[in-house]
């Protein structure tokens, strides 16, 4: 589900046939409106449809961008979508032999900036094949998108543009596990860890105007990265074997929400307000 400035969007699983799933992305442009379907896996092979993976969403003023994977000419197509508003059309912004890259995890800002992960193979013997995993920058504009590839190691993936920063994480051959977050700056072109006081890893980040929120490790202490001083700010701490933790952080503007869970009690869903930028 993506949500921005009282617009909405959603993928939706069905049952494409016995045993197979298959998947719609809708679009709402205000409460109380019908969704429009701007695409869907009805038309594909289900094998093809079955083996799609999640479709991941970015919904900005001007247009939603999602990834999705199609049955070609030639066989399954990996391509990144945008259906504009204004004049209600959808369009292909990349496109590819889904042997060969993967696009994943869009993300978008206002601005028009755009970011998104690959999957690349390489090499020519099955038994040998290589992949690496990128992150592309782009400006979604009326012509061709125009990438530009700003990590160096073949690790990265799942990023969000945020202001000056781009900030992704860091794996090793599997993109839905922990990793080491990145922060990558736009006008110095240069690329730091984000490191948490008491973690080791994170997965699941988000990112606000200021903090930068993820699952980590140990559940029992939940800190956040502050971007403006790149230090951390403790929200809860417990015992190392209490039964009590944090879970799933969510962090929106200077909005953060959580969960708490005690293995004695029903989980709490928590939120509270972060510091806002300082205009110093």
């Amino acid at each position: 589900i993506a949500v921005h400035h009282g617009r909405y969007a959603f993928e939706e699983a069905f049952d494409h046939g016995p045993g197979d799933r298959g998947w719609r992305v809708w679009y709402i442009a205000a409460a109380g409106q019908k969704p429009l379907l701007v695409d869907s896996s009805a038309g594909d092979p289900q094998v093809v449809a079955e083996n799609a993976p999640a479709t991941w969403l970015a919904l900005t003023d001007d247009r939603l961008i999602w990834n999705a994977y199609h049955q070609g000419p030639s066989g399954p197509r990996f391509s990144l979508r945008s259906f504009e508003f204004k004049t209600g059309t959808t369009r292909n912004l990349l496109e590819a032999d889904a042997g060969q890259t993967q696009y994943w995890f869009p993300n978008a800002d206002d601005a028009g900036r755009l970011v998104y992960s690959t999957i690349e193979r390489s090499g020519t013997d099955p038994a040998a094949y290589t992949y690496a995993y990128h992150v592309y920058l782009a400006q979604v504009a009326a012509g061709p998108l125009r990438p530009e590839q700003i990590d160096k190691d073949g690790r990265a993936t799942e990023p969000i543009v945020r202001g000056d920063s781009v900030i992704w994480k860091e794996i090793d051959g599997n993109v839905t596990t922990w990793g080491n977050l990145e922060r990558f700056s736009l006008a110095t072109r240069t690329t730091d860890q984000i490191l948490f006081d008491h973690q080791y890893a994170a997965d699941y980040f988000t990112v606000g105007n200021r903090f930068v929120a993820a699952w980590l490790p140990d559940d029992t202490i939940f800190e956040v990265y502050d971007l403006q001083t790149d230090t951390n700010l403790l929200i809860e701490q417990y015992a190392p074997t209490s039964p009590k933790g944090v879970v799933r952080p969510v962090v929106g503007g200077d909005l953060l929400v959580f969960i708490r869970h005690d293995e004695f009690t029903h989980l709490q869903l928590c939120w509270t307000r972060l510091p806002p930028l300082s205009q110093n």
